[in-house]
């Protein structure tokens, strides 16, 4: 007797309607999962970090209370001002170096480079009037019998000087003429007694102060005033 499955065949016309089965369908699901995976890897690699990071912060908060660490910045501290300090100290020598007036070869420029005809009557080093000024002014008064030719010799006199690098050290700027003026010159000085005039001029430069002293000449604060006591109530 023959026997006829029909339901295989049943089940073979099912999966025929039913179309095929996409091939692609599991590699996506791989590539998905491929790809969480991966995320989470990243995620807890990012926690395990922050983890440590909290971990070293804390132990260097901790270091960072201990007593010997406190006397370490207290040195470090005192360390630090002494260099500042030294460092002050190497500023003004320096700056006393550099701006310094040697006067015995100021004067002997003044004596090699002064016209026949002129003669000094001041020299001068006038210490700024404005506390924050920090510029001290060179000046000296000179006079000629050469009246006549004032405003000329008084040129020629600074042109002579501004050419003496002697002269010019530890100045800076011009050398200015500050005024001049014809006067009567006093008879009683010479014999016979003859009235003649002379002119008599002025010129000045300017010197850089010193670091010391621009500390000794800076003004201190002025105290505050006291507060009047309350008189008391009869």
């Amino acid at each position: 007797m023959i026997q006829i499955n029909l339901l295989q065949e049943d089940r073979l016309r099912a999966a025929e309607r039913g179309g095929k089965v996409d091939p692609t369908k599991p590699l996506v699901f791989i590539g998905v999962i491929v790809v969480l995976g991966a995320l989470g890897l990243v995620n807890a690699n990012l926690a395990f970090k922050a983890r440590a990071l909290d971990t070293e912060k804390n132990r260097l908060v901790n270091e960072m209370k201990k007593p010997e660490h406190i006397e370490q910045l207290k040195e470090s501290d005192r360390l630090q001002a002494e260099l500042d300090k030294l460092t002050r100290k190497q500023v003004i020598i320096n700056d006393l170096i550099t701006n310094r007036i040697d006067w015995s070869k100021k004067l002997a420029a003044i004596r090699d480079n002064l016209p026949s005809d002129i003669w000094i009557e001041s020299i001068e080093l006038q210490s700024p009037k404005n506390p924050k000024e920090t510029f001290q002014t060179f000046q000296i008064d000179a006079a000629t019998v050469n009246a006549d030719r004032g405003f000329a010799r008084s040129a020629e006199t600074l042109e002579s000087l501004r050419n003496s690098p002697d002269f010019m050290a530890g100045l800076t700027g011009e050398l200015e003429h500050r005024q001049g003026k014809t006067e009567l010159w006093d008879p009683s000085l010479e014999e016979g007694n003859v009235a003649r005039n002379i002119w008599r001029f002025t010129f000045a430069a300017r010197r850089p102060l010193p670091e010391s002293e621009i500390a000794s000449t800076q003004k201190k604060p002025a105290a505050p005033a006291p507060t009047p006591a309350k008189s008391a109530g009869k």
